[in-house]
This record gives structure tokens, C-alpha cells and sequence, in this order.
């Protein structure tokens, strides 16, 4: 009897002591940024949410691409001229960003901005640029144009234009993550319109990412995702025009300068969530082979790939997680 009593007891104490979910949603560097956690308290779920989502207004004060006050604006209005003193997370990110545009022989390439201002999807009616003004955006679009010493990053090109666009969610995503552990909180998912990292568990179950049908509205997979893993999804649904009877997207090969005809989804998982953002971008140029044999030499970067078929891609290691609503064959590598 006194067993039973003592095994009651237990089960009530862990019932007692397990957290609540709690959940927030902020519009920030042009996406929904939405955080969940587990907390015991309101008090401290909230003090949480704070925290996290004043990392993501600073980097998205520091690196907008049209705020006056932005690093990244003075950067660009001074192309040509004379460097520009940045922030320590800026400064971070443009690193980072030339070490992947090496990474990838440039297919990221966060100088892009000339080629973006001519593809302006948001154009009523949309129109596409022409292959003149494609080739002349093109001579300003190269990363070996930044050049940094000390805090300062310069253009040396005048008619050069960065975003960073590709990479900042996912570089907030860990600071995010990085002010919840230090305000005590143990699980959690941060998810950046896309760029999603987990940290714990959800009272002891897994977090789950599904990754959306790139033509239709439902999900074609559902990716249980472990402590302290990244899952990024980028596609070329996200944005998207027409014009006479023709598709465009927003993910742009800045070798041919215009929109990429690889992929329709591409989702990245690793560790690192700024390198997942820049990867998932990287792979859309690249394309299949290229992809597979970069994946050879990083056995810590697993993939899920659709291609404009709607085929579907997925690395070995992903074969025991993924789960398929409906039934998929899938080409493992």
C-alpha cells in the first residue's frame, strides 16, 4: 500500500511540475516571428519573449536594407566613397556571408542588390527586366567587393548594393535562442518565417518543422527536430510573378541573373542556423549535382530537396525522421 501511495505521489509531483506552453508572434525583419516555449510561469514565459524578440529588432534596425539609420543603408550610400563603422552583429553576419560566398564559389552572395532592384516582384503589373539592365546589374554584383578592416566595411564598387536578406533571420534565430537560455528557459523553438531552431524538448517530446507542398496548400513532410538543431525551408512560392503566361520567382543565380529553374523547395538541416539560411539560398543556384557533392564534404548538413517535377531528395541520414502525410518516393543519397 505504501508502494502505491509513493508511486501516486511521484505521478502528481511531475504532473504538478510540468511547464506550460506558451506562445508569441511579432512581425520583424519582414516575416512572422514566432516563439514557443515552455515556462512555469507567465511572468517568466514573457520576461522570455522580451528578451528574444528585442535581439531580433536590433538586427532588424542595424541591417534594414531602406532605413536611413541602418548599417547596412549607410554601407550602401557610401559605395564607392569611404567605409562605413558597423555594429559587432553586422560585422558578424557580412563575415560570415563572404566566408559562405567562398564556401560556395558565390552562389550566395549577399552584394546582390543591384540585380534585386530590377527584379521588383512587388510591380503592378510585374514586368521583367530586360537582358540589358540584367547584364549591367550584374558588373556590381560580386562579394570580392566588400572589403573590411577593422569595424569598417566599404564597397569598392560604387554601384554595389548589399542585403542581407538571405542570412539575418537565421544570425537572429541563434541570438534569439541565445537570450532564452540565458533567462533561464530550456525549451524552446524560435521560428523566423522559415529559419526555425529548437532548444529541449516539449515536455519530453520531440519539436516538430513540417515542410509545405510547394504547389499545393498542405504539407508534404513532418521532420521531428532534436535539441539544438536548425531546419530551414526556402521556395520559390514565397514570392512569385507572372508575365505572359510565365513564372518567376524571387530566389535570383546571380551568374545568370535571374531567377533559378533548380529547385522548388529546398530545406537545410544542421546545427548553425545563419549558415542553414545561406545554404538553403546557396543550393537553389547550385542545383542537384553541385549540391550532392558539397553534402559529401559536410556529413553535419543534411537536406530535404523538391525539385520543379515535384521529385523529392532527401539525405540518408534524414530516412528513420521524416514523415510523409502522403505516400512520396523519395530518392535518398
Amino acid at each position: 500500500m505504501k508502494k502505491i501511495l509513493l508511486m501516486l505521489f511521484m505521478f502528481l509531483l511531475s504532473s504538478c511540475m510540468k511547464e506550460k506552453i506558451y506562445s508569441e508572434m511579432k512581425f520583424l525583419l519582414g516575416t512572422e516571428v514566432t516563439i514557443t516555449l515552455t515556462a512555469s510561469t507567465p511572468a517568466k514565459a514573457y520576461s522570455a519573449f522580451d528578451a528574444a524578440f528585442a535581439e531580433f529588432k536590433k538586427v532588424n534596425d542595424t541591417m534594414n536594407t531602406f532605413s536611413p539609420e541602418s548599417d547596412v543603408y549607410k554601407v550602401n550610400k557610401n559605395a564607392g566613397i569611404r567605409p562605413v563603422e558597423v555594429s559587432a552583429d553586422t560585422l558578424n553576419v557580412i563575415k560570415k556571408s563572404i566566408e559562405i560566398s567562398e564556401l560556395t564559389d558565390g552562389a550566395f552572395d549577399i552584394t546582390f542588390g543591384p540585380l534585386g532592384e530590377i527584379w521588383d516582384f512587388k510591380m503592378n503589373p510585374f514586368i521583367p527586366p530586360t537582358e540589358t539592365s540584367i547584364k549591367s546589374a550584374q558588373k556590381a554584383v560580386n562579394y570580392r567587393f566588400i572589403e573590411i578592416k577593422d569595424d569598417a566595411v566599404f564597397l569598392e564598387n560604387a554601384n554595389s548594393r548589399i542585403g542581407v536578406g538571405g542570412i539575418a533571420k537565421g544570425y537572429s534565430v541563434q541570438l534569439a535562442i541565445n537570450a532564452l537560455e540565458r533567462t533561464g528557459i530550456k525549451n524552446a523553438v524560435v521560428n523566423a518565417g522559415g529559419d526555425i531552431k529548437v532548444m529541449g524538448s516539449k515536455n519530453g517530446k520531440e519539436w516538430r518543422s513540417a515542410v509545405q507542398h510547394p504547389r499545393e496548400n498542405r504539407f508534404i513532410a513532418i521532420l521531428p527536430v532534436k535539441d539544438g538543431e536548425s531546419v530551414v525551408t526556402s521556395g520559390d512560392y514565397e514570392r512569385v510573378a507572372f508575365y505572359k503566361g510565365q513564372r518567376y520567382h524571387h530566389i535570383i543565380d546571380t551568374k545568370s541573373g535571374r531567377p533559378t529553374s533548380t529547385f522548388s523547395s529546398v530545406t537545410v538541416v544542421m546545427s548553425d542556423p545563419e549558415y542553414a539560411d545561406a545554404l538553403a539560398t546557396s543550393f537553389f543556384v547550385m542545383g542537384l549535382e553541385k549540391t550532392k557533392k558539397f553534402l559529401e564534404q559536410h556529413s553535419d548538413i543534411s537536406v530535404l530537396l523538391i525539385d520543379l517535377d515535384l521529385k523529392v531528395y532527401a539525405s540518408e541520414n534524414l530516412k528513420s525522421r521524416l514523415e510523409f502525410p502522403e505516400p512520396v518516393d523519395v530518392e535518398w543519397f
